[in-house]
């Protein structure tokens, strides 16, 4: 659904920007890598929420997603594979 989402490129780049900005070392990329794994973990929480319902329904459980977004929920439902 987020492919389908008006937005949600933007919404990434904020978020990559916010991580970035808080970060007090060089680690831009890990930081980013953070910021995308948040936006793909509340994208799956939010369509978990809203399943059949339209996009709009889908957005606005995204915003709530992220805005709850905290560290034990990314360490529960992280997944990183390196290659």
């Amino acid at each position: 659904m987020l492919s389908n989402l008006t937005g949600s490129g933007c919404m990434c780049t904020s978020l990559i920007g916010s991580f970035c900005g808080v970060t007090k070392e060089d680690g831009y990329l890990t930081t980013s890598v953070i910021a995308m794994l948040c936006m793909g973990i509340s994208g799956k929480l939010a369509y978990e929420n809203v399943r059949k319902l339209g996009n709009e329904s889908f957005h606005v459980s995204l915003h709530d997603a992220i805005s709850k977004m905290d560290t034990e929920i990314l360490k529960r439902m992280a997944i990183i594979r390196e290659s």
